[in-house]
């Protein structure tokens, strides 16, 4: 029950921006130039099609992945299930401040977007670590 009450929400909108996206990029230009050229269907789909389409779906994940966290603050609380969002409302109760700045540090998503989609396209990976790094000043610790 948590689960599908975390979930639910966030697969629905992931699943209708991937149709969306999948629905674009099958109009494009490229695809019917594969096509054309006597590619089999499943190529299409599977190297061009997915491909590009999982780019800007990689990037909607990325965006939700933040709220999916944030949601299991609610969800363990209501449901007295132990997890990163139970602790930090008792790091919260308690005043613990390491532990609230490494949870809350945690819930920040940008990093598993930077992964996810360096892992489809690695172009953009390469700007979007250099971003992180000058974001988190690492190289001063």
């Amino acid at each position: 029950m948590p689960s599908f009450a975390l979930g639910s929400g966030v697969a629905a909108i992931i699943a209708r921006f991937t149709r969306s996206s999948f629905m674009d990029i099958l109009k494009e230009d490229y695809i019917r130039t594969g096509r054309a050229k006597g590619l089999r269907e499943s190529t299409v789909i599977w190297k061009h099609a997915l491909k590009n389409a999982m780019i800007s779906v990689a990037t909607m994940t990325g965006l939700q992945f933040g709220f999916l966290l944030s949601g299991a603050i609610v969800v363990e609380t209501v449901f007295n299930w132990p997890g990163l969002g139970r602790l930090l409302i008792d790091s919260i109760s308690f005043r613990d401040y390491p532990v609230i700045q490494a949870a809350t540090d945690s819930f920040n998503s940008r990093l598993f977007y930077y992964f996810s989609a360096g892992a489809l396209d690695y172009r953009p990976l390469y700007c979007a670590l250099f971003i992180f790094i000058m974001t988190k000043r690492w190289f001063l610790l």
